[in-house]
Formats: structure tokens, sequence, C-alpha cells
């Protein structure tokens, strides 16, 4: 879609025009009087002008990006020499007098005194160094001598606006090309994000099932603490790229404690530390996906072998983030219901932190460790 045209692109081209104007204006004042300079001039602007926007606005869009740049090629140089024979014929319609030594400007008598009257020694092509004279109102001598300065002139014109619309066009194609890839991205990490939330939904609501069906009296403490979670979702995460790291450690902590509610004798196999003297904002939900990863195989409801260890730490603008989890013998099987999180995470970091972040998996026997690194400043 082409940006819209403004106020400023309305007085840049009129700062060109008129710029054209008063340097066209200066070189034939130095040749004519003032009021045939000033003629001439007009004259050349009203077909030069019409030109130039045909060009910038039918011919260049419409041919720049065609296979046939022969094509293209040929209708410029067309429209070049459209515009040289108008302003030629024009030229020799307006002008023809001032080839006569009365049409001269004062400073040029002397010259014009040296000369026969109403003639012009011009040399002869069939008699060598000989001279011939010859009438300067001929039909056609203005013609000859004024057509290639009208084919400079214009072709100028023409090839400066042809290079500013090529130009235009393509910042126009790449400003898109970037606008797209942006709005790509943005909607690739929107579909990430939403595709974390109901997985952490499912879990936090098995939780809060198993509470009703034991009749236990924290499920509203259970329930509070997901509205809790559920409000910084949507409010406070959804539509924003970047939030404190103190509201993703809130939303941790909320995490485990609604497992700890459901059980509180897996409290002693959980621990989650961090040091966050600088509260420094991340892109949301990227860590819950690990701690959410963590329960679901360490098997921490066997207290005598399962544990999660969580360590958080931002120093000098540097987050590192540690999850270290026991693993089940059913893993396998756990795996089968889904294991998008940690997927979608590296994919989340490519996209909003390439080149400032490392990420490391480490599974051994009984052990599956994360260690992710986030260069924030």
């Amino acid at each position: 879609m082409p940006k819209p045209v403004t106020l400023k692109t309305y007085l840049s081209h009129a700062a060109f025009w008129l710029g054209f104007l008063a340097f066209y204006l200066f070189v034939l004042n130095g040749l004519f009087t003032f009021e045939k300079a000033l003629l001439q001039t007009t004259i050349n602007l009203s077909v030069i002008v019409p030109l130039a926007y045909f060009n910038m606005i039918v011919l260049t869009p419409r041919y720049v990006s065609s296979q046939s740049k022969a094509t293209f090629a040929s209708l410029i140089i067309l429209l070049i020499l459209i515009g040289a024979s108008i302003l030629t014929l024009f030229h020799e319609v307006n002008l023809l007098d001032a080839y006569k030594p009365d049409g001269f400007p004062d400073r040029m008598q002397p010259f014009n005194n040296k000369v026969p009257d109403e003639n012009l020694r011009m040399p002869a092509p069939s008699q060598g160094n000989d001279w011939s004279l010859r009438r300067r109102e001929e039909p056609g001598f203005s013609r000859r001598i004024m057509w290639f300065p009208m084919f400079i002139q214009t072709g100028t014109i023409i090839l400066l606006t042809t290079i500013y619309k090529v130009t235009q066009i393509a910042s126009e194609r790449q400003r898109e090309t970037l606008m797209l890839r942006s709005e790509k991205l943005d909607s690739e990490l929107k579909f990430l994000k939403s595709q974390i939330n109901p997985h952490f939904l499912f879990n936090a609501m098995n939780n809060i099932y198993t509470l009703s069906l034991l009749k236990s009296e924290k499920t509203p403490e259970v329930v509070m603490k997901l509205s809790d979670m559920l409000k910084y979702n949507i409010y406070e995460s959804e539509n924003k790229d970047r939030v404190p790291i103190s509201k993703e450690i809130a939303y941790i902590n909320n995490y485990i404690a609604i497992y700890v509610l459901k059980d509180n004798t897996i409290k002693e196999n959980i621990s989650f530390d961090y040091d966050t003297a600088e509260d420094v904002s991340i892109a949301p939900m990227l860590l819950i996906p690990f701690v959410e990863n963590a329960f679901k195989h360490s098997n921490i409801e066997d207290t005598a072998n399962g544990r999660i260890s969580i360590d958080l730490e931002v120093q000098a603008g540097l987050l590192t983030f540690k999850c270290r989890n026991s693993l089940s013998q059913n893993k396998k099987s756990k795996d089968k219901e889904g294991g998008i999180g940690i997927t979608n995470v590296k994919r989340r970091l490519a996209l909003i932190y390439p080149g400032r972040h490392e990420l490391k998996t480490q599974e051994t026997d009984g052990e599956f460790v994360v260690e992710m690194k986030i260069l924030i400043s």
C-alpha cells in the first residue's frame, strides 16, 4: 500500500520545480531579454511537469516491475523524444526573433553589429572552410540548433523522476516487507503464548479437581490463587511485550502454592530461590513452562525420590534461570500428552532475544536440568 501523500511531499515537489524555474531562468536570462526568458521557462515547465508526473504516476510504476525492461527503456526514450520535440517547436515559435540582432539584449549588440543585418555567417558543409550566408529566420534553423539542448533538458528531468520513483517504490516495498515480517512475528508470538496458557490451565484444573474430590478446605484458596494467575495471564501479560520480573516470580510462587495446597507433604521437596536486586523486565511467560515441565516429570508426589529445585538470579543485566527436577519412570508416557511448553519457549527466545540468550538442557538417568541465560540489557 503506497504511503499517503503528505504536506511535506507537496512542499518538496514545489521546492524542486521552483529551483528548476530559477535555474533555467538564470541561464536563459544570460542570452535573451528577461521577458523572453521568463516566457520560455514557463513554457518549458508547462511541458516538462506533465511529462514528469505522467512518468512517475503511470509509466514507471506500471513497468518497473515488469519482465520487459527493454519496453520500459523504449517508452522512457520515447517520452524524452516527445518532450524534446514539443519544447523545440515552442522554442522556435517563441524565440525566433531573438536570433535577429534586435532580439538580443544590449550586452550582445557588439556581437550583433559584426554580422550582416538579418543574416548569420554559417559554415557551408559542401565548401570546406568557406563561409556562406544563411538567413537566421530560415525555417528549421532554430529547430536544428535547439533540439539537442531540449533533448538533454527533458532527458535529465525524466531520468531524475524515474530514479526518484524507482527508489520510492523500492523503499515502499521494503517497508511493507518489514511490516509483514513484524506482523507475522507478532502473530506467531501470540500463537505460542496461547499454546502455553491452556497447558497451564489444564494442570491447574486437574489439581483443583483432585482437591474437590477430597472435599478439601483448601479448595477455595487454590481457586483464589488460580484466579490471580489468570488475571495476570489475561490482563497483565497477554498484550504486553515485557513485564517486571517480580510479576513472573509471583506467578511461579502461586503455581507452586497450588501444588503444595493439594499435598503439603511435597513442600520440603520443592525449592525456589531468587535474587533479583534489579527488577528488570522480560518477555512474559518464559519461565513458567520449565516449572510446569518439572512438576509434570518429577513425580513430586513421591516424597522419597521426587524433587524440584528452581534458581533465579539477575545481575548486571544478565538473567540466569536454572531448574532441576527428578525424572519419573513413566516420563515417556507423559510426554505423549503434550510436551509443547519448552519447544515454544525455544521459539519465543529465538524471536524475542536473538543472539542474546542461551538455553541448555541436560538429561541424566535420574535428573533433568534446564539452564537459561538472557542478556536483558
